[in-house]
């Protein structure tokens, strides 16, 4: 699947939006205290140097995150998530970091969005005709 991304990693401390990444299949991002192995540098004592992994699968349309934390990670849902296991996450879920105020979440691209409704908008038309 290539073309234009969809969605969008979304980090936030709290309700302050601290960095947003496009999600690319198959690319995974490691999120972290280390600037050095971290693509998502969050620096926070109580982050890891590499707290996580997290892999955007196209196919799916989910993400795979694997916890390498002294601190855990958690799911919106209130399930914890084991460390050095890959965990499917659904697109509406959001991760969260255990002792901190920082969660992560998924978001559709606007453009993406933009051109979806513009293009439904034409084939609209079309059979209008």
């Amino acid at each position: 699947m290539g073309g234009k991304k969809k969605y969008t990693l979304v980090i936030k401390e709290g309700e302050k939006t601290v960095c947003r990444f496009p999600l690319h299949g198959g690319r995974i991002y490691q999120v972290g205290r280390d600037k050095k192995v971290a693509d998502i540098v969050l620096e926070h004592a109580r982050i890891s140097r590499r707290h996580c992994s997290i892999r955007y699968d196209e196919e799916k349309e989910c993400l795979w995150v694997k916890d390498f934390s002294s601190n855990g990670c958690a799911l919106s849902d209130g399930s914890d998530m084991f460390q050095n296991i890959f965990v499917k996450v659904g697109m509406q879920e959001e991760i969260l970091f255990t002792n901190t105020e920082y969660r992560i979440s998924i978001q559709k691209n606007r453009s993406f969005l933009k051109r979806l409704y513009k293009k439904m908008r034409e084939e609209g038309e079309k059979n209008d005709d």
